[in-house]
């Protein structure tokens, strides 16, 4: 689902509407998460500073998100092939839940 880039390859062109649609995409699949100040880092850094909850996700990060993004991009025959996790890290553990709750199979 995900590969490294060379050093010489752009990034890829995203705009603000690609953003808004994946959100609307996975919303009813992943938990919101709250933004909290903190406190320590905004005084240190003389700037308002805020987390982003991710480990309140059901797998304790935001990879299920980009997991839930790219199944629900994929057409119903390629989701029918399954898919295939080269990590067992914390993609692994995004795409597990994803894939099951979605029905596509795990290779």
């Amino acid at each position: 689902m995900t590969g490294s880039r060379s050093t010489s390859e752009a990034a890829p062109n995203i705009a603000a509407g690609d953003i808004i649609e994946a959100s609307e995409r996975i919303r009813p699949h992943v938990r919101r998460t709250p933004l909290e100040r903190s406190q320590a880092m905004s005084e240190q850094l003389g700037v308002d500073v805020y987390l982003k909850l991710e480990c309140w996700q059901l797998t304790g990060s935001f990879k299920p998100r980009i997991s839930f993004n790219k199944l629900l991009t994929l057409t119903p025959d390629v989701r029918a092939l399954g898919v295939i996790a080269s990590s067992a890290g914390g993609h692994g553990l995004g795409l597990s839940p994803a894939a099951r709750m979605l029905g596509v199979g795990l290779g």
